[in-house]
């Protein structure tokens, strides 16, 4: 992971990592309103 450019690159994964666990705890159930399809491929792009 140290080879990945510190900036919008390290902020966008960064926030890829938080958001995984969420977004995978709730994948299986109807998607809370805080998290949208949007938010769900954001965070797979940064993988």
């Amino acid at each position: 992971m140290r080879e990945l450019s510190e900036g919008s690159d390290g902020a966008s994964l960064r926030t890829a990592v938080k958001a995984l666990p969420y977004v995978l705890s709730h994948s299986r159930q109807p998607e809370p309103r805080s998290v949208t399809p949007d938010m769900r491929n954001q965070a797979m792009r940064g993988f």
